[in-house]
């Protein structure tokens, strides 16, 4: 059972101990997805790779977002972006991003550029406006089945119900599809990326929805 949450303050993205913490921590948990193995397909090389790039998300939600965590160590995060939910390049770069494409090589943004632009599309078109966007939600493997992930969940949704504040999210592995939707998310979106084996399924939750 999960005995504390925490809001992680934004100070953190000067903390390297709980940036690398939440990085590896995504990096273990997001090993098989298949986005990330798509992004990284050199399975002996996508570890450290994957906690590059989870070090800058962590570093811009931290910035510019909100981040929740199960405790300090941590066994699960939660990252979310408030309206209007937008992804900027220059912030991007403030938090990291510059020095990371230098590690991550142009195959990766090749492979990011294809699916940011399905994402992308996705949101401008079954997205109402103003929302908040899920960024990011995972438990460390060693954690789970423990109600982590769905104690953070019911944080977040709280917190946007209290303004009605809509939610959307994507998640590129069917077998996320139905969590989601015992906390009100509906399926609006299916699409997959030609050549990549991956569908993005894109969600979304009204404010004051029910949680079950």
């Amino acid at each position: 059972m999960v005995s504390m949450v925490i809001d992680v303050d934004a100070s953190a993205a000067r903390d390297h101990a709980f940036v690398n913490r939440s990085a590896e921590l995504l990096a273990r948990a997001f090993h098989d997805y298949p986005e990330y193995s798509y992004l990284f397909p050199d399975e002996g090389k996508r570890r450290t790779r994957l906690v590059a790039l989870f070090a800058v998300m962590t570093r811009y939600c931290l910035r510019y977002g909100r981040v929740i965590a199960s405790s300090d160590r941590p066994e699960a995060v939660l990252m979310y972006l408030p309206p209007p939910a937008s992804i900027r390049g220059w912030a991007m770069v403030k938090s990291g991003a510059f020095g990371m494409l230098f590690k991550l090589g142009p195959s990766f943004l090749y492979r990011q550029g294809r699916i940011i632009s399905v994402i992308s599309r996705t949101r401008a078109t079954v997205v109402p406006s103003p929302h908040a966007y899920l960024f990011l939600l995972a438990t460390d493997p060693a954690s789970q089945r423990r109600g982590h992930a769905a104690y953070l969940m019911r944080r977040l949704l709280e917190h946007l119900d209290g303004s009605r504040t809509p939610c959307y999210l994507e998640t590129s592995d069917p077998a996320n599809v139905g969590f989601y939707q015992r906390f009100g998310f509906v399926l609006v979106e299916e699409v997959s990326i030609d050549g990549a084996g991956v569908t993005v399924h894109g969600m979304i939750r009204e404010g004051k929805g029910r949680i079950q």
